[in-house]
């Protein structure tokens, strides 16, 4: 009889508490010593996610106070009771129950639920009292109880026969956003029915379209369902250049293929004891034909009178463009081809609107550059501003894992210092799927190489020892205060007698200026080579002019006229003569002067010699005359004529005869 009452009992206590676990959060569960039961705690299979993100707790709140009985993190479980344990199974469909064989008078208590996931942590708790049969009945309480078991037994009966009990359907759970041409997986669970027997349809309908059946299973057969197809080959609709890339136009959208093929269902994991069905739906969605596309779920069962439909719309969100930095070349020069890129990565789905914009040093800002849906369409009050010399281009390609587009804009111009010198240039996109505008935004600050003219010498012929300067006129450049000018003499910087000089402005912003180089040049700068560098922060490098002396004048000198004989008579012949040396080149034109005159007879001049370790020449002149007393007072000298240049001694080297240097021989 023990026995008998113990079953009717637990009996009673299972259908009791499956009618509290629908009606109440916090429920009460009466058990008989020795029994098993089973402490339930559902949360939504969406919070569950990955077992190894999961954990669950399960403590109990006694007299003792409160301590652990249960945890499980991991995957795995452990338990601070005999025989108390979650099933992992179960845990992936959103069961957290905790069995507990054998139940004592020691485990009556408040048992609390907690579980933890990425998603949310939902708590539960379930109340458990534990009652120790009776030994001894009445006579009265044993009619009563055999009426009870009979009650219900034949409810029992009843229920597990007759009484029809129509399913219960959740909503969609989705891990994660449905993101546009990635696959994902969600889920919708049917239970609690009775009879077994169902039958669940799926549909999808789009916009403006007849609805599509996409699964029919009934009483655990399935047919006419669709296969889920990966479409990762079939969006390219270009041969692509390589695996990881294809080309199509930016602002075009793909042609639209099978549309049964963007979704597929299953049910599985069906005839369960607890009469729990799970309706797995496979999507891989397009952005521009499946947003807000509708899943018609109807169900029929023997419990419902008319079919239970359900109705679940989906989103579809895609993925924002990333915008780096714009890139530039180092140095924008003034006058040269530039051209900036901004590169777009990582978006879906097309299209994309591109605009490029200008602002002034002023502030003015305009739109110069783009694609043809954004370019004076988008923002009527920033003006557009067309240039012959300006170009948008685009370069592109496609990631054939995610179908993520990647674009290089490229507006290519020629800058220039009026018009250019630091403005900004700005790359704004916008991405309608995820109405998405981002900018980015580069300051040119644009410079001007400058431009050497040829090294001059300011001096047509150098003379030894004798200054010269060197000169190189520097033009066209920007900004000023960069400039650097280095000279250099067979390849040794020199600064001494460096300068600049005539630094101005041009009516077109441009500098120039002229540097100098002031030195006095002997016979072994002969051959050495000077250079005229110049640095400057529009350069990449520096540049340089170049200039070798390649000859050098040395003018004669004369050394003192003699005279023989040293006392000249009237009517003998007097020969004055002198050496003439240290010249260079060798021709040299010598002439015997008195006074003024010239005197063409009687002079003779020696071919010019060089020196060996200097490599000057030099020579002799000689002039020979009978004199006369019109020769006395005269100043008789050289004159020479060396590259252009007439050359005349100075006063102490003439000779002047006198009376007294002058006598009659008799």
């Amino acid at each position: 009889m023990v026995v008998f009452y113990s079953c009717c009992w637990g009996i009673f206590v299972i259908l009791t508490t499956t009618a509290e676990s629908r009606t109440s959060d916090v429920t009460q569960r009466h058990v008989l010593v020795s029994n098993n039961i089973s402490l339930p705690c559902l949360v939504p299979v969406s919070s569950v996610g990955d077992l190894s993100d999961v954990s669950v707790l399960w403590t109990i709140s006694d007299t003792k106070g409160e301590r652990l009985l249960y945890n499980f993190t991991t995957g795995t479980g452990t338990s601070h009771r005999a025989g108390a344990h979650v099933s992992p199974e179960r845990m992936s469909l959103g069961d957290a129950s905790l069995v507990i064989p054998q139940v004592q008078l020691g485990d009556e208590g408040i048992y609390t639920c907690v579980v933890y996931s990425a998603f949310s942590d939902i708590t539960a708790q379930v109340e458990l009292l534990v009652s120790e049969p009776e030994k001894q009945f009445s006579g009265f309480l044993v009619i009563a109880i055999v009426m009870l078991v009979a009650f219900l037994i034949i409810l029992l009966v009843y229920l597990l026969l007759f009484k029809k009990v129509p399913p219960r359907v959740t909503e969609v759970s989705l891990n994660g956003p449905l993101k546009h041409k990635e696959k994902s997986t969600f889920q919708c669970l049917v239970s609690d029915f009775h009879p077994k027997h169902i039958a669940i349809k799926l549909f999808l309908q789009r916009k403006g379209q007849e609805k599509h059946m996409i699964l029919n299973w009934n009483n655990g057969r399935s047919f006419s369902k669709s296969a889920f197809k990966e479409l990762l080959q079939d969006v390219c609709f270009s041969k692509p250049k390589n695996q990881d890339e294809c080309c199509i136009p930016i602002n075009s959208v793909p042609a639209i293929g099978d549309l049964g093929h963007s979704f597929s269902a299953e049910i599985s994991k069906e005839g369960q004891d607890d009469g729990t069905l799970i309706l797995q739906i496979s999507a891989f969605p397009d952005i521009s034909t499946d947003q807000d596309v509708k899943l018609l779920l109807d169900i029929e069962h023997p419990a419902l009178r008319n079919p239970l439909q359900k109705n679940f719309t989906l989103h579809i969100i895609g993925e924002k463009p990333k915008l780096n930095e714009i890139l530039a070349s180092p140095i924008v020069c003034h006058g040269d081809l530039v051209a900036l890129t901004c590169p777009v990565s990582g978006f879906k789905p097309r299209p994309l609107n591109i605009t490029w914009f200008k602002r002034d040093r002023n502030g003015e800002m305009w739109r110069v550059g783009g694609t043809d849906e954004q370019l004076g369409a988008e923002n009527d009050t920033i003006p557009v501003k067309r240039s012959a010399s300006c170009w948008h281009s685009i370069s592109e390609g496609q990631c054939s894992e995610d179908f993520t587009y990647n674009i290089m804009s490229i507006l290519t111009f020629v800058p220039s210092l009026q018009e250019d010198l630091e403005s900004t240039y700005i790359c704004e996109v916008y991405h309608p799927a995820t109405q998405s505008t981002q900018r980015r935004s580069k300051v040119l600050h644009v410079k001007a190489s400058p431009q050497l003219d040829s090294i001059q010498l300011m001096h047509e012929n150098p003379q030894a020892d004798v200054p010269m300067t060197l000169q190189c006129r520097i033009h066209s450049y920007f900004p000023q205060d960069t400039l650097e000018v280095v000279w250099y003499v067979d390849g040794k910087e020199v600064t001494a007698g460096v300068t600049v000089s005539d630094t101005g402005q041009a009516d077109n912003s441009l500098y120039h200026c002229t540097s100098l180089i002031k030195l006095t040049p002997t016979w072994k700068d002969v051959g050495k080579q000077f250079k005229c560098e110049v640095r400057h922060d529009g350069l990449a490098q520096s540049t340089f002019k170049e200039w070798t002396l390649t000859k050098l004048i040395s003018l004669p000198k004369v050394d003192k006229i003699i005279c023989e004989p040293k006392v000249p008579v009237f009517g003998q012949p007097v020969t004055m003569s002198c050496s003439i040396r240290d010249f260079y080149p060798k021709d040299c034109s010598v002439v015997w002067v008195k006074g003024f005159e010239i005197m063409s007879d009687g002079t003779e001049t020696e071919e010019p010699e060089a020196d060996i370790e200097t490599k000057l020449y030099r020579c002799k002149t000689r002039h020979t005359f009978i004199p006369t007393r019109d020769d006395l007072g005269c100043e008789f000298t050289v004159e020479m004529i060396h590259q252009g240049i007439t050359l005349r001694p100075p006063k102490d080297l003439s000779l002047m005869l006198t009376e007294g240097g002058l006598h009659w021989e008799r």
